[in-house]
């Protein structure tokens, strides 16, 4: 096995059981909490697929994803909310496998931003609203 995969293979393991500590261990709002600033690192993340060359600019679109994230929760807290949201998440991620399928090309940037917001904000949503809402969701975003 080469070096790169045993290291992809030990983050993997690691990020795992700090997810499953996270999940299972911490309160609700700590879960919250932890789980806000693994999304906006991944947003950082992202935004060089947005070719931003500035640490402002990639710095603006982890701001809009924070800014995203309070908003998206305050939408669904109706059920008629959550549905919508997260229906439209699921087409987006339908989309986007069919994009990556069928065009596996560059995209715009514009484009690579608003992916990552269609991909990071709802699976934040979707992981903080099972650990909120549900009696025993830290149990349920853990797959069998």
């Amino acid at each position: 096995m080469n070096e790169g995969l045993r290291k992809r293979i030990s983050t993997a393991i690691v990020l795992g059981v700090s997810f499953l500590a996270i999940v299972l261990l911490l309160p609700p709002v700590a879960t919250l909490v932890l789980l806000s600033l693994l999304v906006l690192a991944g947003s950082w993340e992202w935004s060089a697929f947005l070719r931003l060359r500035s640490v402002a600019f990639r710095s603006l679109y982890v701001a809009l994803v924070a800014v995203m994230m309070p908003v998206v929760w305050h939408v669904t807290e109706s059920p008629e909310g959550r549905e919508i949201v997260l229906a439209a998440a699921v087409v987006w991620w339908v989309i986007a496998l069919v994009w990556i399928a069928f065009a596996p090309h560059r995209v715009t940037p514009l484009l690579a931003g608003l992916a990552g917001l269609l991909a990071l904000v709802p699976a934040w949503l979707a992981l903080v609203r099972l650990r909120f809402d549900l009696q025993q969701g830290a149990q349920w975003m853990i797959p069998d």
